[in-house]
């Protein structure tokens, strides 16, 4: 029980803070900016004509795929946290998300190989985009666990 001015009682049970509601403007500019990069990542992968073959350096194609899917899963799951009311929700929006993008991978280099003439399939391609989404993920655990250690409001429902 805490005393009637709500500092915390004898039992040293800890006073909770109220969380300041997330600010409209940040989480709008979140949604837009996973839409970007949603809608980039769809603009690389489904482009008749794959990317000029002149690289900036080995392997930068696979750097390419996995930047393409992790920024729009760390966005995706920012902007999302901003709005549930829980930390269980949240889970299970970042379980489908992870399904939804896993597939996709999958499904997107299947799809360059059948059904384009200009481009391939290529499975490094999709171990790139997996390795993207997993990142992406990890991503948006580090940020979240970052600002609550520096001590900046997460709001509860957000809180993993």
């Amino acid at each position: 029980m805490s005393q009637i001015d709500g500092s915390p009682d004898v039992a040293g049970l800890e006073h909770l803070e109220p969380v300041e509601e997330p600010s409209f403007a940040v989480t709008t500019a979140l949604w837009v900016a996973a839409g970007l990069a949603v809608a980039l990542q769809l603009f690389e992968i489904y482009r008749p004509i794959g990317p000029p073959q002149a690289k900036l350096f080995p392997s930068a194609d696979k750097v390419g795929h996995l930047l393409g899917f992790a920024a729009p899963i760390t966005l995706l799951l920012l902007a999302r946290a901003r709005q549930l009311r829980d930390a269980d929700r949240l889970r299970r929006f970042a379980a489908v998300l992870m399904a939804v993008f896993g597939a996709h991978a999958v499904v997107s280099e299947v799809i360059q190989a059948q059904l384009y003439t200009h481009r391939t399939g290529d499975p490094m391609d999709a171990v790139a985009d997996l390795t993207g989404t997993v990142l992406g993920w990890a991503g948006f655990l580090v940020f979240q666990r970052r600002q609550q250690r520096l001590g900046h409001p997460v709001p509860a429902r957000a809180r993993p």
